[in-house]
């Protein structure tokens, strides 16, 4: 009845075993591998050069916004300010502060770019964590 049955020769097995035998291989490097440790050196910042360095950032940015002609002025002075501060590396004990700052200045921003509120929300935020920080100006 099935006498004109015709194999043709394939590589179906070999490819399977081969796939087979790369899995294998794979999970077992996968599983018995120690896992790859990336370094996180954390690098200490002295406090009073992180105080300095913000001091150096805020201090002329009061004096220059209060002073700026305009309001493109102002956005400008803005972002340069709170670009030099998101380079600044932060102590673990001032990170509110330095979260703080950045936020009120990006809400500045905001209002500068025509945000409703946001402009008076930013600066009283600003105002208030200077009026805290007496050691920013």
């Amino acid at each position: 009845m099935f006498k004109n049955i015709h194999h043709h020769p394939t590589f179906f097995p070999v490819m399977l075993a081969l796939l087979t035998g790369g899995l294998i291989y794979f999970m077992f490097f996968a599983f018995t591998s120690k896992p790859i440790v990336l370094s996180s050196a954390t690098t200490v910042v002295d406090e009073g050069a992180y105080r300095e360095s913000v001091k150096n950032i805020v201090a002329p940015f009061l004096k220059s916004f209060s002073s700026a002609p305009n309001d493109m002025a102002k956005l400008v002075l803005t972002e340069n300010v709170l670009n030099t501060l998101l380079n600044v590396t932060v102590p673990v004990i001032y990170k509110e502060i330095h979260l703080e700052l950045a936020i009120s200045l990006n809400q500045m921003r905001d209002g500068l770019r025509g945000a409703n509120g946001s402009f008076e929300d930013g600066k009283v935020r600003f105002e208030r964590i200077v009026g805290a920080n007496p050691w920013l100006k």
